[in-house]
């Protein structure tokens, strides 16, 4: 799994079928797709899957491998209910991304894209279909000189470079995505090594034709963390987690090398001031046997060793 590898912000790797709640598909970084059919009581590598892994990494080394696996909307298809399902491969080779639309039985090249350089970390597919994908240059979470975002029109096979910073500030990569599933064409990416201009969180209200940084119209209480300070401000960096609150699609949450910020109004610029973020990786407790138990904004999860 690599959690503290490079390459831990890459994924979601693990994706379940939406019309097959038994069948999961897990992108791993060394050894191709694998999928369960028996909710990951057992588990077969997808034979038809095209990029295979490079195997077992050399000591202190490790690969990106298959980066993420999402699902688009219901489609019409030969078996009726099946939608089409996109791969990612964040390892060095010509091909990154993949495409199936009979439920991973069989996959193909999607062609098109930035240039091979580019490494895709993170995606997500809106209701209409169209595919969003982050690209940085490197795994991360260090080292990513450069980085894009692009979406793709799977009716058309079109790609759109819609990356929110270019020319003298452009910096680093992008590595937190999120779609706003309450108000269609609005999305979210976050930046990552981005030291010079400082890292972000980018908003669009038009599918990312236009954005707006959150940093500069945001404030964050670190009264109860006062050692985030050291960050000359407090926003962070590192960010590869980032999410719309699914119930309040004005309300952000985003997970940075140090902690996690909840409680931002991601209003568009002009319509509302940010209210302030809260640091709130501040209730993290660990239990007597081990287990790690972490408060997130809008849940509380916990994760055994």
């Amino acid at each position: 799994m690599g959690g503290n590898e490079d390459g831990r912000g890459l994924g979601e790797r693990l994706a379940i079928d939406p019309d097959r709640r038994t069948h999961l598909f897990f992108g791993s970084r060394h050894d191709g797709l694998w999928d369960s059919k028996d909710s990951g009581r057992t588990w077969h590598k997808v034979e038809s899957f095209p990029w295979k892994g490079f195997g077992r990494p050399a000591a202190n080394h490790t690969h990106g491998g298959v980066s993420f696996v999402v699902f688009g909307p219901p489609g019409e298809t030969a078996l009726g209910r099946s939608r089409a399902m996109y791969a990612g491969v964040a390892d060095a080779t010509v091909q990154h991304l993949y495409r199936s639309t009979d439920a991973g039985r069989s996959w193909s090249a999607v062609a098109g894209g930035p240039a091979s350089t580019m490494l895709p970390v993170k995606a997500a597919v809106d209701q209409q279909g169209m595919l969003y994908i982050d690209y940085c240059s490197d795994i991360g979470p260090n080292g990513v000189a450069l980085g894009e975002v692009w979406k793709l029109d799977p009716r058309s096979g079109g790609w759109t470079n819609i990356t929110p910073a270019r020319g003298d500030e452009a910096e680093g990569g992008y590595m937190g995505l999120s779609l706003d599933r309450l108000h269609p064409g609005r999305l979210a990416v976050s930046t990552v090594d981005r030291w010079n201009h400082r890292d972000t969180v980018w908003l669009s209200s038009d599918s990312g034709a236009h954005w707006s940084s959150l940093r500069e119209r945001s404030s964050r209480d670190l009264s109860p963390v006062p050692w985030l300070r050291l960050d000359k401000g407090g926003f962070g960096g590192w960010i590869a987690g980032l999410a719309f609150d699914p119930f309040d699609g004005a309300t952000l949450a985003y997970a940075t090398g140090l902690t996690v910020n909840g409680g931002a109004k991601s209003r568009p610029a002009g319509r509302s001031k940010s209210r302030p973020l809260e640091a709130r990786a501040d209730d993290m407790k660990r239990a007597p046997i081990g287990a790690l138990f972490i408060s997130l904004p809008f849940s509380v999860r916990r994760s055994g060793r």
